[in-house]
């Protein structure tokens, strides 16, 4: 049987790139995405439970050409709830000969059952990246209580930067994710799909102020 990883920290594009550097030794080529035992696992704003049932009969099959079959969720923070639940039952006893490989900023984002199945590599961050202290999140956990006004100092105090603006919804997505899983509702779901939206929103240059501003708009209601 094969760990699993799960690989944390660092910006988006750095977990991809060393999800891909632990595939391409496994599998025994650089170019993995055409590989017949290799499968990608993605999603604009969430991934499903569809596709890790896909992920399990995919894992049922021999491998075709090497002595593994390489997967890799990048960004597994958009996991739903069902989706995880799905994967977890993968991960208590993982088909021989597989290696599943997952992405997220922050451990925190999966359930703990899924942490607890896989090996964490943790990246370096990047120089001056956010955390709970400098975001205090104390002021902005319960954003629901707040209004316009407070929302818009908030956008402009936390989104100076493209990627300032991603690393506080990133925290945001954290707090409400957390909220979810303790208290699932519509509500916290909808958040959730405002927030991945937002950041996906981010990543295509919008401006950060507007973007972030408008997020937490939506989330006031």
């Amino acid at each position: 049987m094969l760990q699993s990883f799960l690989i944390i920290g660092g910006d988006k594009e750095k977990r991809w790139q060393y999800a891909q550097k632990i595939a391409q030794e496994r599998l025994g080529k650089k170019q993995i995405k055409s590989h017949p035992d290799f499968f990608l696992i993605i999603g604009l704003n969430s991934i499903g439970i569809e596709k890790i049932r896909e992920l399990e009969k995919r894992l049922a099959l021999k491998p075709y050409e090497s002595e593994v079959k390489v997967t890799i969720i990048n960004e597994a923070e958009k996991l739903t709830l069902p989706a995880q639940n799905s994967l977890l039952k993968i991960l208590e006893e993982p088909p021989g000969n597989s290696l599943i490989i997952l992405t997220a900023p922050q451990k925190n984002f999966l359930l703990p059952t899924i942490i607890s199945r896989c090996k964490i590599i943790r990246l370096k961050e990047k120089v001056g990246i956010l955390t709970d202290k400098n975001l205090n999140l104390s002021k902005i956990s319960k954003i629901q209580r707040k209004n316009k006004g407070e929302c818009l100092k908030i956008a402009r105090l936390y989104s100076n930067t493209k990627d300032q603006a991603i690393n506080f919804c990133q925290q945001l997505l954290l707090k409400e994710r957390e909220f979810f899983l303790n208290e699932p509702d519509v509500k916290k779901a909808r958040n959730i799909r405002y927030i991945l939206k937002t950041i996906r929103l981010l990543e295509s240059n919008v401006n950060p102020i507007l973007a972030t501003g408008n997020l937490l708009l939506k989330l006031v209601k």
